[in-house]
């Protein structure tokens, strides 16, 4: 190759001296074309001894799953470092935390430096492709003056979104991603009331699911419970749910199965945490999961072409408002199908350790195949209280009250007596007053003791 090379170039030299002003251009052209091949050398061998020299970690604040909450944590967590005194560009952000929006001063665009663990690092924050949303879509690339990835994977765990071990959050569905976490309020179990033997085998269930993992695996059965709570409006069937939530330290994803799609629902259920309690509440709002008796469209034909009829020339060929012609009812792909919601419920996507709430006021509605055997496992009626569970209630919110036995309590609502009580609260006497009794004077019935 060499020697080809000595050869063309001695060659060259020869015709140069025949055609000085022609092999000169013909030699500087060929200089160019070296020049142009060679142009990109001190580039790639700059870049390749960046790469070998240093670590990178990118993220944006794009897509689902906390990638906006991990991206403003960094933004503060930067401020923290060491050098991060010299930065003079800032941002404002206002930030979702757990509980409510702050206000987060945090590093600006551009590039910054800082020292973590007496090493050199840099990022640069810089806006990215919107792709014709309304949210402003960014991404920071850190590089650190190290090979050692451990280093890297240790500020990733310093400055990413951790909720905190001892609450736990809920989560709702609002059309494309899971909403900011909710820290849910803790309540101790025995101030939901309700029938004490329902209570029992509710919790029975739950208690038998988690200790089962094991029975689920050896059967290849998906790890999941599906518990169907139905009853009139105001039972506290929401309430019971969010207490069990508390009660086992468990987060709960909330959907509104009325809003949703095939895909939609399917990318919800598919991106729960495992140990997740899922909230379905009011379910029989979607006509997808309705008994399908009457609900299939009525399909009105296009016309036929052989039985159309030549009008003669002349004669008016308006349709006549009576008739309504292509009227076959077209299929929308952006509701939630009873095939969609079944495939999905039956673990068609990932479902482990999971236990899905479905709520209902009228179980009758519901088609047949939503809830038969082996797709729903637990069916609890909550209804109204009776004698037993209103006497809990006032012991447990007036535990001074002394109440007669012969006192007999009507059934109620649990929303009408939690409103009477509400109501009431600084005056026991006319608590009791209010709630229904098989007693028309009960006054001396009970009293407060001193």
């Amino acid at each position: 190759m060499l020697a080809q090379l000595q050869q063309l170039y001695e060659t060259m030299v020869e015709f140069t001296k025949h055609a000085p002003v022609f092999g000169g251009v013909l030699m500087m052209w060929i200089m160019g074309v070296i020049t142009y091949f060679l142009r990109n050398i001190p580039k790639a061998i700059w870049d390749y001894t960046v790469r070998q020299l240093t670590t990178t970690l990118a993220f944006n604040n794009a897509g689902y799953g906390g990638n906006e909450l991990n991206y403003q944590c960094f933004l503060a967590w930067y401020l923290q470092q060491g050098f991060a005194t010299v930065a003079r560009s800032y941002s404002l952000e206002r930030q979702w935390r757990t509980g409510g929006y702050v206000n987060v001063f945090g590093a600006g665009y551009g590039i910054q430096l800082f020292i973590y663990r007496r090493r050199l690092f840099w990022f640069k924050r810089a806006k990215a492709e919107s792709s014709a949303t309304d949210k402003i879509k960014e991404e920071i690339s850190v590089h650190g003056l190290t090979r050692n990835v451990d280093i890297v994977k240790q500020m990733m765990d310093e400055f990413t979104y951790k909720p905190a071990k001892d609450k736990h959050y809920a989560y709702t569905w609002d059309a494309k991603a899971w909403s900011d976490p909710v820290v849910v309020r803790p309540r101790a179990l025995h101030t939901v009331i309700i029938n004490a033997d329902l209570k029992a085998s509710l919790l029975k269930a739950i208690d038998d699911f988690k200790a089962g993992e094991q029975w689920y695996k050896d059967r290849g059965i998906p790890y999941k419970l599906v518990i169907l709570l139905h009853g009139p409006p105001g039972s506290g069937k929401t309430t019971l749910v969010r207490t069990l939530a508390s009660h086992y330290q468990s987060d709960i994803y909330r959907i509104n199965i009325g809003s949703m799609s095939d895909t939609s629902f399917d990318k919800a259920v598919g991106t729960i945490d495992s140990g997740s309690f899922v909230l379905i509440e009011d379910f029989d709002s979607s006509n997808a999961l309705k008994t399908r008796h009457g609900l299939k469209p009525k399909l009105v034909p296009k016309p036929n072409p052989e039985e159309a009829v030549l009008k003669p020339i002349g004669e008016s060929t308006e349709t006549p408002t009576n008739v309504t012609i292509n009227e076959t009812v077209s299929i929308d792909f952006s509701t939630l199908t009873l095939s969609g919601f079944l495939n999905t419920i039956d673990g068609v996507c990932p479902l482990h350790d999971t236990i899905i709430f479905m709520t209902t006021n009228d179980v009758t509605n519901i088609d047949p195949a939503v809830l038969r055997k082996g797709r729903v496992d637990e069916s609890f009626y909550i209804g109204v209280l009776e004698h037993p569970e209103v006497t809990q209630y006032i012991q447990l919110n007036i535990p001074d009250l002394i109440l007669d036995p012969g006192l007999a309590f009507n059934p109620i609502m649990g929303c009408d007596l939690a409103d009477l009580y509400r109501r009431h609260h600084n005056t026991p006497r006319e608590f009791i007053d209010n709630i229904p009794k098989l007693h028309n004077n009960p006054k001396e019935l009970y009293h407060v003791s001193v």
